[in-house]
């Protein structure tokens, strides 16, 4: 990954002539799985349909939050970076990532110009807690 950083960086600052761009996407995964007149991608909507529920009732911060189960490849859930390249780049024809949306590496990952470090972008998770019955 260090690797990858180190060349994005420099083809970033090429491309954009050194010049700050607007950031789209300031909160990664919560910037752009929202819930719209269509469709409701809130990664809350997302675990469900995954049978994944309880991870979105116990993580604030995403996806910072959910390396507390997909750390790396001994993790209780796998590497999460391996999950969510497999989910976003495996078929970009039938994912909406880069097929629909025209995602790419600057949507979940921000780079340090200054060191060619890449960053993962996190934000507050969108949705509410869903109050269990009976509980207050």
């Amino acid at each position: 990954m260090m690797r990858v950083a180190r060349i994005l960086a420099p083809v970033l600052l090429t491309l954009t002539g050194g010049i700050a761009l607007a950031d789209d996407y300031p909160q990664g995964c919560v910037s752009c799985h929202v819930a719209t007149k269509q469709q409701d991608m809130r990664l809350n909507v997302v675990f469900d349909h995954i049978e994944h529920s309880m991870a979105g009732q116990r993580t604030l911060l995403i996806p910072t939050g959910c390396e507390r189960c997909h750390a790396d490849e001994k993790g209780v859930g796998g590497a999460l970076s391996k999950l969510i390249h497999r989910s976003h780049y495996t078929d970009p024809i039938k994912e909406k990532f880069t097929g629909q949306f025209n995602g790419d590496c600057v949507s979940c990952h921000k780079m340090d110009t200054d060191t060619g470090q890449a960053e993962i972008r996190s934000g507050k998770r969108n949705w509410q807690l869903r109050i269990a019955p009976g509980a207050q």
